[in-house]
């Protein structure tokens, strides 16, 4: 017969795992517009904050999770 893993025991299975950040980061886009079209862009990164850790397996190569949020300005050249 089988029986379902757990996590823990899934994450162990192939040599155990380690813990990476995650991370939420805020983005600024600024898009400049001539007659309707977009004519160029600019993109700032305004903060980034450190939220918790996740476990990932220990040969994933993850270094980090990234939660990206980006809020858009037009401006009207």
């Amino acid at each position: 017969m089988f029986r379902v893993m757990t996590e823990k025991e899934m994450l162990n299975i192939n040599g155990g795992f380690y813990n990476v950040p995650v991370y939420r980061r805020y983005w600024r886009v600024i898009l400049y517009r001539h007659n309707g079209e977009i004519v160029d862009q600019e993109v700032e990164l305004v903060s980034t904050i450190f939220l918790y850790e996740r476990q990932v397996a220990s040969d994933s190569g993850i270094k980090a999770f990234y939660n990206d949020h980006f809020f858009y300005t037009y401006v009207n050249v």
